[in-house]
């Protein structure tokens, strides 16, 4: 994975006012320095207040969505980089670009991590895809979006491939379970047979054949008990 793009220049959104652009431009600041010396708490909190001040200050959002992404934090920082979208036309492209770019390595991180969406487990991996392709659109020689796109692609036959086989593995074991569920109650009705008692014998076995197919297996012994009963 490459280098994530720090954007360190003034965004040209206009703020509320003078006096509190001012403040939160000092906020920024000290968080820029925090951020320097890997002190992403502090950063945090610096990059916090700053939009507190100014809900709409693109820059701090942008760097607060970085420095979660140094937290490995990947989804709260996906989430702060698709704040920005929000009103893309206001973004230069350079900067744009960059969003998309530093948006799709937190998605493809968070689904290297195996954080999942239930309904759709390829949602993570689809998205950093999707910002690959929206940064390439800007800048289509952009040598570091096409390197990390190639290399999400790649994962997608990879990954379909390897939850095949997990769920194969998955059926295996429940069908090696179920076997041994049938062959344990195949046993207890042997010992019920011994003792002669057929009706519950037979009975145990037809009522668990709706729960495990797999005492289709024992059919014969099955018919040779209800045969002894037929007698009595």
């Amino acid at each position: 994975m490459k280098r994530i793009f720090i954007f360190w220049f003034l965004i040209f959104i206009c703020s509320g006012n003078i006096a509190l652009g001012q403040s939160s431009k000092s906020y920024l600041r000290k968080g820029n320095k925090k951020y320097e010396n890997k002190n992403y708490a502090e950063a945090k909190t610096n990059y916090r207040k700053a939009l507190t001040e100014d809900s709409a200050y693109a820059k701090a959002t942008y760097n607060m969505a970085n420095t979660l992404y140094r937290e490995k934090r990947y989804k709260d920082a996906a989430f702060n980089y698709s704040k920005l979208l929000k009103n893309p036309k206001e973004l230069p492209d350079s900067v744009l670009k960059n969003v998309y770019y530093n948006m799709g390595n937190a998605y493809l991180q968070e689904f290297l991590q195996g954080n999942k969406n239930e309904k759709d487990p390829y949602k993570n991996l689809n998205q950093s895809i999707d910002a690959y392709k929206n940064a390439l659109r800007i800048s289509p020689k952009d040598q570091d979006a096409k390197y990390n796109l190639s290399y999400a692609l790649k994962l997608r036959p990879k990954q379909e491939e390897k939850e095949k086989k997990k769920q194969q593995e998955q059926e295996q074991k429940q069908k090696e379970h179920k076997q041994s569920e049938a062959e344990k109650i195949y046993a207890k009705a042997q010992k019920l047979v011994k003792e002669r008692k057929y009706h519950e014998a037979y009975d145990l076995m037809k009522k668990e054949e709706r729960n495990y197919p797999e005492l289709a297996n024992y059919k014969d012994f099955t018919n040779r008990i209800y045969g002894v009963i037929k007698m009595l």
